[in-house]
């Protein structure tokens, strides 16, 4: 049986990460609260990027030693790519989530007793 370089799934695989760094740094937000979101954020962003770069790897691999690979290699490499790219973008939008709500801090209007 011969198997596809890389399963139909894989094709519309599509990844992107966020620059939260500039975000913070174009948001309307005190100069106090950037350097923290920065601190915050800018780590976070640096992991997703190498766990990007991760998951594309293992899909290029797929692709380029799929044809080659015994049945079980390749459903072992299909698995890696499907786990990683779920955890890709679970981790992405964790961080989505966390910059919202930061934002939403950040720029919320004050309320004054007078």
């Amino acid at each position: 049986m011969l198997f596809s370089a890389a399963p139909a799934w894989a094709a519309e695989l599509k990844f992107a990460v966020v620059d939260y760094g500039k975000l913070i740094q174009d948001a309307p937000a005190g100069e106090g609260g950037l350097g923290r979101a920065r601190n915050e954020f800018t780590p976070r962003q640096r992991d997703l990027a190498a766990q990007q770069a991760a998951v594309k790897a293992r899909e290029d691999r797929l692709e380029k030693d799929g044809a080659t690979m015994t049945q079980e290699q390749h459903a072992r490499a299909d698995k890696e790519l499907r786990d990683g790219a779920r955890d890709f973008s679970r981790k992405q939008s964790e961080l989505q989530d966390d910059f919202n709500a930061r934002k939403k801090r950040n720029v919320a209007p004050a309320t004054h007793a007078d």
